[in-house]
C-alpha cells in the first residue's frame, strides 16, 4: 500500500474516531441529564438547545395526542394518550372539547385556566398542574383549557368554546412568544390570524419531522457548526438568523435562544420580513396581550382576571412584561375587568430547580408554587365575594 494511501485512511480512521467519541459522549449527556451537572456552562447550554431543537417530542404533532381542527389549527385529541420525553413520561387525559381536564369540568366551572405548554401540563401528571391543584386546595370547579403553544388570541377563543355561566376567576397564563400571533391580531383589526397560523404551524411540523431525522455524528456537526458560525460573527456583523430561511441548522446565537422558547422551533423569517408586522413587533407588548384579551369578543363583566408571566425558565426569567403590564392597568379607555385585573409576579418563587434540566418546562414543584400564588391571589378576592 502506498504511504499516502494509509496515511489518508489512518487520518480518515482518526477523524471517524473523534467524531464517534465526541457523539458518544453528546448522547450521554443528552440521554443522561444528570450528567449536565458536571459540565460547563456553555456545553450544558448546547446540549439544551441540541435537544429542543432535534430530540425533543412535541405533543401537537403528535397524531395519537392532537388533532386538526379549523379554527385553532389543533386542539388535543379527546380521549387518552401518553406524552413522554427524555425526563419525563405523562398520560393525558383529554375531555370532548380537546383539552386536558376531565368532563365534570366543562360544567359550570369557577375557575379557568388558559395558556400554553406549561399551563397544560407539559412533564407533569394530570392531578400535578397547577390548574389542578388550585382546584383540590381552593374547592372550586377549575376548567384547564390550556393548549401547548397557543397564543393568547388562540387561548381567547378556545375560552369561547367553554361554558362561561359560572366563571369568577380567568387565570391568563403569558409567554413571550404569544407576542407574534397577538401582533397579527391587532394588525388584522381583531380577526384571528387563520391563515398566519396555519402557515406557522406548518412550517413548524415540517422542521420538526426534518430535525428529527438522525444520522452517525449528526449533533457533533451541528455543534461545531454553531462554534464556526460564531467564530465567523466574531468576525463580521452577525447575521439575523430569522431570515436564514435556507439554514438547515439550529445556531445557538441570542435570538435562537429567544427562539428556542417556542416548542415548535419554527422559523419565523417569512413573519419578520412582513412589513405589515416589523412596525409592530417593538409595540408595547402589554397594550398588544391587553387588545388580544378585551377585543376577543368574550364577555368578562364581572370576571376577576388575574395573569403571571411565565417565559424560558432554562436561559432567563423576564419580569419586563409584567412590569409593563402593571403601569397599563389604570388607563381609563379599558373596560372595569382589564382595569381590576391582578398581576402576579411568580418570578420570586420559581427557581431553576423548578424546571427539569434538559427541558424548559415546569416540574411538579414548580406547579405547586404557581399554585399558591394563585390561590393567595384569589382568596382574598373570594372572600370579598362572598362577603358582599
Amino acid at each position: 500500500m502506498r504511504p499516502i494511501i494509509k496515511a489518508i485512511i489512518i487520518n480518515i480512521l482518526c477523524i471517524a474516531a473523534l467524531v464517534g467519541v465526541c457523539e458518544g459522549a453528546i448522547l450521554a449527556l443528552l440521554y443522561h441529564p444528570e450528567l449536565l451537572r458536571h459540565v460547563p456552562l456553555k456545553m450544558k447550554r448546547d446540549i439544551r438547545l441540541l435537544y429542543a431543537g432535534y430530540v425533543r417530542n412535541i405533543i401537537q404533532f403528535m397524531p395519537a395526542c392532537a388533532v386538526a381542527d379549523e379554527e385553532l389549527e389543533y386542539t388535543l385529541r379527546p380521549g387518552v394518550c401518553t406524552f413522554s420525553n427524555i425526563e419525563f413520561r405523562n398520560e393525558f387525559h383529554i375531555n370532548s372539547l380537546g383539552v386536558r381536564d376531565d368532563e365534570e369540568s366543562l360544567s359550570k366551572p369557577e375557575i379557568i385556566v388558559i395558556g400554553d405548554s406549561d399551563s397544560m401540563g407539559w412533564g407533569v401528571g394530570q392531578d400535578e398542574t397547577y390548574a389542578a391543584i388550585l382546584e383540590k386546595e381552593g374547592g372550586m370547579k377549575t376548567l384547564n383549557l390550556s393548549v401547548s403553544s397557543y397564543g393568547t388570541v388562540r387561548e381567547m377563543h378556545m375560552l369561547k368554546r367553554a361554558d362561561l355561566s359560572n366563571l369568577k376567576y380567568l387565570v391568563i397564563q403569558y409567554c413571550d412568544n404569544d407576542h407574534l400571533e397577538n401582533c397579527y391580531y391587532y394588525i388584522k383589526k381583531n380577526n384571528l390570524p387563520a391563515r398566519e397560523i396555519s402557515e406557522r404551524c406548518r412550517m413548524a411540523r415540517t422542521d420538526y419531522v426534518t430535525q428529527r431525522a438522525y444520522w452517525f455524528g449528526r449533533y457533533f456537526v451541528v455543534i461545531v457548526l454553531d462554534r464556526l458560525a460564531q467564530l465567523r460573527d466574531m468576525i463580521v456583523p452577525q447575521r439575523d438568523v430569522r431570515k436564514d430561511d435556507k439554514s438547515k441548522y439550529y445556531y445557538f446565537s441570542d435570538q435562537a435562544v429567544k427562539d428556542a422558547s417556542n416548542a415548535a422551533m419554527y422559523e419565523v423569517s417569512e413573519y419578520v420580513d412582513d412589513k405589515s408586522i416589523k412596525l409592530f413587533l417593538d409595540k408595547d407588548e402589554a397594550e398588544i396581550f391587553i387588545n388580544a384579551v378585551e377585543k376577543s369578543g368574550v364577555s368578562l363583566d364581572g370576571v376577576r382576571l388575574i395573569t403571571f408571566a411565565l417565559n424560558d425558565g432554562l436561559f432567563r426569567h423576564d419580569t419586563r412584561f409584567i412590569a409593563m403590564l402593571k403601569s397599563k392597568l389604570s388607563k381609563p379607555a379599558y373596560p372595569e375587568y382589564i382595569r381590576r385585573m391582578t398581576v402576579c409576579d411568580v418570578s420570586s418563587v420559581i427557581s431553576p430547580g423548578d424546571f427539569y434540566i434538559l427541558d424548559s418546562h415546569l416540574k411538579p414543584s414548580g406547579h405547586r408554587k404557581i399554585a399558591s400564588v394563585l390561590f393567595d391571589a384569589i382568596k382574598p378576592m373570594r372572600q370579598q365575594r362572598e362577603g358582599a
